[in-house]
């Protein structure tokens, strides 16, 4: 017992910014008390009675309950389906501010034949 408090003193001296080794608390106590920890009902219960199907049923959860498949399919196919609205958003956007699209393969001073001929030959409508 004695080597053990020369070793507690000589670890409060050396360390003196930690909290002294003789003031810690037994770590087989807090390890028992972290797993005898019970969490107060309805902080468990609360979201599984909200969600539940219905009451002559099973323990089922509703389709789109919190961590569901359901729910993470249908927080993709939102993602899927915004992403493809925004991209059908940019590719009207980017042809109507196109409105001379044969105009890239003409040069500048081609006359309005030239321009005829290039707009026929890559398939675009006269307008």
């Amino acid at each position: 017992m004695a080597d053990y408090q020369a070793i507690q003193t000589r670890y409060d001296q050396l360390v003196p910014a930690l909290i002294p080794l003789s003031q810690m608390v037994d770590s087989v106590v807090v390890r028992n008390e972290v797993r005898e920890y019970q969490p107060h009902p309805s902080a468990t219960t609360f979201l599984r009675d909200v969600y539940k199907v219905r009451e002559g049923e099973k323990d089922e959860y509703a389709f789109l309950a919190p961590g569901s498949r359901g729910r993470r399919l249908s927080k993709r196919l939102l993602q899927v389906v915004i992403t493809l609205f925004g991209l059908l958003l940019l590719t009207f956007t980017i042809a109507a501010s196109c409105h001379r699209p044969g105009a890239g393969d003409c040069r500048p001073d081609a006359d309005q034949s030239t321009y005829q001929q290039v707009y026929h030959s890559v398939g675009l409508i006269n307008r």
